[in-house]
Protein backbone atom coordinates (compact mmCIF):
# COMPACT_ATOMS: atom_id res chain seq x y z
CA UNK A 1 0.00 0.00 0.00
CA UNK A 2 2.69 2.62 1.23
CA UNK A 3 4.94 1.83 -2.43
CA UNK A 4 1.69 2.79 -4.35
CA UNK A 5 1.82 5.84 -3.05
CA UNK A 6 5.38 6.53 -2.74
CA UNK A 7 4.90 5.66 -6.72
CA UNK A 8 1.94 7.88 -7.47
CA UNK A 9 3.56 10.85 -5.57
CA UNK A 10 6.81 10.24 -8.02
CA UNK A 11 4.44 10.10 -11.05
CA UNK A 12 2.64 13.38 -9.77
CA UNK A 13 6.23 15.51 -9.19
CA UNK A 14 7.66 14.52 -12.57
CA UNK A 15 4.65 15.29 -14.55
CA UNK A 16 4.99 18.58 -13.02
CA UNK A 17 8.32 19.32 -13.73
CA UNK A 18 7.80 18.51 -16.84
CA UNK A 19 4.84 20.91 -17.26
CA UNK A 20 7.74 24.13 -16.00
CA UNK A 21 10.31 22.74 -18.30
CA UNK A 22 8.37 22.18 -20.96
CA UNK A 23 5.13 25.08 -20.41
CA UNK A 24 2.82 22.80 -22.18
CA UNK A 25 -0.41 23.40 -21.01
CA UNK A 26 -1.41 19.55 -21.45
CA UNK A 27 1.48 19.09 -18.74
CA UNK A 28 -0.70 21.34 -16.19
CA UNK A 29 -4.04 19.19 -17.40
CA UNK A 30 -2.64 16.15 -16.84
CA UNK A 31 -1.43 17.05 -13.68
CA UNK A 32 -4.15 18.69 -12.24
CA UNK A 33 -5.88 15.11 -13.32
CA UNK A 34 -3.18 12.70 -11.40
CA UNK A 35 -3.94 15.33 -8.13
CA UNK A 36 -7.51 15.06 -8.29
CA UNK A 37 -7.59 11.19 -9.32
CA UNK A 38 -7.89 9.89 -5.17
CA UNK A 39 -10.51 12.11 -4.78
CA UNK A 40 -12.90 11.00 -7.34
CA UNK A 41 -12.24 7.58 -6.61
CA UNK A 42 -13.38 8.25 -3.20
CA UNK A 43 -16.02 9.78 -4.43
CA UNK A 44 -17.33 6.95 -6.97
CA UNK A 45 -16.56 4.41 -3.75
CA UNK A 46 -19.01 6.35 -1.52
CA UNK A 47 -21.66 5.74 -3.71
CA UNK A 48 -21.48 2.42 -5.00
CA UNK A 49 -21.15 1.41 -0.91
CA UNK A 50 -25.27 2.32 -0.89
CA UNK A 51 -25.86 -0.26 -2.90
CA UNK A 52 -23.37 -2.87 -1.47
CA UNK A 53 -25.08 -6.00 0.57
CA UNK A 54 -22.84 -8.11 3.01
CA UNK A 55 -24.51 -11.10 3.99
CA UNK A 56 -24.12 -14.05 6.13
CA UNK A 57 -25.36 -17.73 5.50
CA UNK A 58 -24.48 -20.88 7.36
CA UNK A 59 -25.36 -23.59 9.80
CA UNK A 60 -27.71 -23.31 13.06
CA UNK A 61 -26.02 -25.63 15.05
CA UNK A 62 -22.93 -27.55 15.33
CA UNK A 63 -21.08 -30.18 17.19
CA UNK A 64 -17.72 -29.85 19.30
CA UNK A 65 -14.66 -31.42 16.52
CA UNK A 66 -16.68 -31.39 13.68
CA UNK A 67 -16.20 -28.12 10.88
CA UNK A 68 -18.74 -25.50 10.46
CA UNK A 69 -19.32 -23.81 7.06
CA UNK A 70 -20.48 -20.17 6.35
CA UNK A 71 -20.58 -18.39 3.31
CA UNK A 72 -20.28 -14.23 3.21
CA UNK A 73 -21.99 -12.99 -0.12
CA UNK A 74 -21.74 -9.34 -1.44
CA UNK A 75 -24.11 -8.30 -3.56
CA UNK A 76 -24.70 -5.14 -5.79
CA UNK A 77 -27.68 -3.50 -7.69
CA UNK A 78 -25.02 -2.12 -10.02
CA UNK A 79 -22.34 -2.71 -12.20
CA UNK A 80 -19.48 -2.10 -10.04
CA UNK A 81 -16.82 0.14 -11.30
CA UNK A 82 -14.15 1.43 -8.73
CA UNK A 83 -15.05 -0.99 -5.96
CA UNK A 84 -12.17 -3.63 -5.74
CA UNK A 85 -12.42 -5.85 -2.87
CA UNK A 86 -14.24 -5.77 0.56
CA UNK A 87 -11.83 -6.30 4.38
CA UNK A 88 -13.47 -7.17 7.23
CA UNK A 89 -12.75 -8.86 10.82
CA UNK A 90 -14.85 -12.11 11.13
CA UNK A 91 -15.20 -12.31 14.65
CA UNK A 92 -16.20 -15.88 16.24
CA UNK A 93 -17.71 -15.47 19.69
CA UNK A 94 -18.89 -18.25 22.31
CA UNK A 95 -21.29 -16.24 24.67
CA UNK A 96 -21.57 -19.57 26.75
CA UNK A 97 -18.06 -19.30 27.62
CA UNK A 98 -16.69 -16.10 26.83
CA UNK A 99 -13.86 -16.87 24.48
CA UNK A 100 -13.15 -15.20 20.83
CA UNK A 101 -11.64 -15.65 17.60
CA UNK A 102 -10.24 -13.01 15.04
CA UNK A 103 -9.37 -13.32 11.73
CA UNK A 104 -8.78 -10.76 8.77
CA UNK A 105 -10.56 -11.89 5.86
CA UNK A 106 -10.46 -10.20 2.10
CA UNK A 107 -13.13 -10.32 -0.64
CA UNK A 108 -12.33 -9.58 -4.57
CA UNK A 109 -15.59 -8.55 -5.86
CA UNK A 110 -16.95 -8.83 -9.24
CA UNK A 111 -19.08 -6.83 -11.02
CA UNK A 112 -22.23 -7.71 -9.05
CA UNK A 113 -21.98 -10.81 -7.09
CA UNK A 114 -19.19 -12.20 -5.17
CA UNK A 115 -18.91 -15.02 -1.97
CA UNK A 116 -16.50 -16.40 -0.03
CA UNK A 117 -16.59 -19.90 1.94
CA UNK A 118 -15.71 -19.76 5.84
CA UNK A 119 -14.74 -23.21 7.99
CA UNK A 120 -13.85 -23.55 11.36
CA UNK A 121 -13.91 -26.29 13.62
CA UNK A 122 -15.77 -26.01 17.00
CA UNK A 123 -13.50 -26.31 20.03
CA UNK A 124 -16.04 -25.67 22.89
CA UNK A 125 -19.59 -25.96 22.86
CA UNK A 126 -22.42 -23.60 23.52
CA UNK A 127 -24.08 -20.70 22.36
CA UNK A 128 -21.84 -19.23 18.85
CA UNK A 129 -21.97 -15.81 17.45
CA UNK A 130 -20.78 -14.98 13.84
CA UNK A 131 -20.39 -11.22 13.02
CA UNK A 132 -18.59 -9.21 11.29
CA UNK A 133 -16.27 -5.99 12.18
CA UNK A 134 -14.27 -3.35 10.84
CA UNK A 135 -15.76 -3.71 7.59
CA UNK A 136 -13.93 -1.61 4.78
CA UNK A 137 -14.52 -1.24 1.06
CA UNK A 138 -11.30 -0.73 -1.09
CA UNK A 139 -11.42 0.41 -4.88
CA UNK A 140 -9.54 -1.14 -7.38
CA UNK A 141 -5.84 0.50 -7.22
CA UNK A 142 -5.94 0.17 -3.32
CA UNK A 143 -5.55 4.06 -2.71
CA UNK A 144 -9.11 4.96 -0.96
CA UNK A 145 -11.01 2.67 1.39
CA UNK A 146 -14.35 3.75 2.90
CA UNK A 147 -15.99 2.16 6.13
CA UNK A 148 -18.83 0.11 5.29
CA UNK A 149 -20.91 -0.39 8.38
CA UNK A 150 -23.30 -3.06 8.61
CA UNK A 151 -24.55 -5.00 11.77
CA UNK A 152 -24.73 -8.70 10.45
CA UNK A 153 -24.49 -11.71 12.95
CA UNK A 154 -25.21 -15.57 12.60
CA UNK A 155 -26.18 -17.24 15.65
CA UNK A 156 -24.99 -21.27 16.02
CA UNK A 157 -25.64 -23.53 18.86
CA UNK A 158 -22.77 -26.07 19.06
CA UNK A 159 -23.06 -29.33 21.29
CA UNK A 160 -21.17 -31.11 22.91
CA UNK A 161 -20.26 -34.63 22.17
CA UNK A 162 -22.07 -37.43 22.90
CA UNK A 163 -21.28 -39.14 26.00
CA UNK A 164 -22.60 -42.78 26.34
CA UNK A 165 -24.32 -43.34 30.11
CA UNK A 166 -25.13 -46.38 31.93
CA UNK A 167 -27.88 -46.10 34.40
CA UNK A 168 -27.00 -48.73 37.14
CA UNK A 169 -29.95 -50.08 39.83
CA UNK A 170 -28.83 -50.65 43.21
CA UNK A 171 -30.61 -50.73 46.69
CA UNK A 172 -30.31 -47.23 47.58
CA UNK A 173 -32.29 -45.95 44.58
CA UNK A 174 -35.43 -48.08 45.32
CA UNK A 175 -38.28 -46.36 46.52
CA UNK A 176 -39.36 -45.26 50.04
CA UNK A 177 -42.24 -48.25 51.22
CA UNK A 178 -44.80 -45.63 51.01
CA UNK A 179 -44.22 -44.49 47.52
CA UNK A 180 -44.88 -47.97 46.32
CA UNK A 181 -48.19 -47.52 45.33
CA UNK A 182 -47.65 -44.04 43.81
CA UNK A 183 -45.78 -45.57 41.48
CA UNK A 184 -47.28 -49.36 40.84
CA UNK A 185 -50.47 -48.04 39.64
CA UNK A 186 -48.87 -45.77 36.80
CA UNK A 187 -49.60 -45.59 33.39
CA UNK A 188 -47.22 -46.95 30.75
CA UNK A 189 -46.45 -49.81 28.47
CA UNK A 190 -46.69 -52.84 30.26
CA UNK A 191 -49.49 -54.86 29.30
CA UNK A 192 -49.61 -57.75 31.28
CA UNK A 193 -51.62 -55.68 33.38
CA UNK A 194 -54.41 -53.35 32.77
CA UNK A 195 -54.75 -50.23 33.83
CA UNK A 196 -57.31 -48.30 32.33
CA UNK A 197 -59.27 -47.98 28.99
CA UNK A 198 -59.08 -45.20 26.40
CA UNK A 199 -61.09 -44.82 23.15
CA UNK A 200 -59.00 -45.48 19.85
CA UNK A 201 -57.27 -42.36 17.67
CA UNK A 202 -55.98 -42.83 14.71
CA UNK A 203 -51.88 -43.67 15.05
CA UNK A 204 -53.06 -46.03 18.05
CA UNK A 205 -51.33 -49.69 18.37
CA UNK A 206 -54.12 -51.96 17.47
CA UNK A 207 -52.51 -54.42 18.85
CA UNK A 208 -53.97 -52.79 22.21
CA UNK A 209 -57.96 -53.13 21.29
CA UNK A 210 -59.78 -54.45 24.10
CA UNK A 211 -62.43 -56.36 21.28
CA UNK A 212 -64.70 -58.01 24.10
CA UNK A 213 -66.12 -54.08 25.16
CA UNK A 214 -65.50 -52.94 21.76
CA UNK A 215 -68.24 -55.03 21.02
CA UNK A 216 -70.60 -54.46 23.54
CA UNK A 217 -70.14 -50.44 23.38
CA UNK A 218 -69.78 -50.20 19.66
CA UNK A 219 -66.29 -48.53 20.16
CA UNK A 220 -63.23 -49.19 19.45
CA UNK A 221 -61.69 -49.26 23.27
CA UNK A 222 -57.95 -49.61 23.63
CA UNK A 223 -56.40 -51.23 26.91
CA UNK A 224 -53.75 -48.70 29.24
CA UNK A 225 -51.14 -51.20 31.09
CA UNK A 226 -49.43 -49.91 34.37
CA UNK A 227 -46.10 -48.89 34.34
CA UNK A 228 -43.33 -51.41 34.64
CA UNK A 229 -40.46 -48.63 36.19
CA UNK A 230 -40.93 -46.62 38.95
CA UNK A 231 -38.03 -44.33 38.37
CA UNK A 232 -37.67 -40.93 36.76
CA UNK A 233 -34.18 -40.15 35.72
CA UNK A 234 -33.31 -36.29 35.55
CA UNK A 235 -29.74 -35.09 34.20
CA UNK A 236 -29.01 -31.73 35.29
CA UNK A 237 -25.65 -30.53 33.76
CA UNK A 238 -23.93 -27.86 35.39
CA UNK A 239 -22.30 -25.09 32.79
CA UNK A 240 -20.20 -23.32 35.55
CA UNK A 241 -16.56 -22.18 34.80
CA UNK A 242 -15.82 -22.06 38.44
CA UNK A 243 -15.28 -24.29 41.15
CA UNK A 244 -14.29 -23.16 44.23
CA UNK A 245 -12.80 -19.82 43.22
CA UNK A 246 -10.97 -22.52 41.14
CA UNK A 247 -11.55 -21.70 36.56
CA UNK A 248 -12.26 -24.98 35.64
CA UNK A 249 -11.06 -25.75 31.92
CA UNK A 250 -13.11 -24.80 29.06
CA UNK A 251 -13.18 -27.97 27.58
CA UNK A 252 -14.06 -29.79 30.61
Amino acid sequence: MKNKYFVYAVINILIFIAYIYSTYFYFLVIWAISILFPLMLFILLKLEARYIQLDLHGQKQGEVGKRLSFVSEITSQYRLLVSGRIEYDFVYENNTLQSQIRKRIFIPLGMKYSKKEHQYTATYCGEVTFSYENIYLYDVFGFCRVSFPQDKKHHVVIYPHKIPMELLYNELSKPYENGLLQYQYKKGPDMSEIFDLKQYYQGDDIRHVHWKLTAKTRQMLLKEGTHNSSFETVLLVDIGLNDQNEEVDKKV
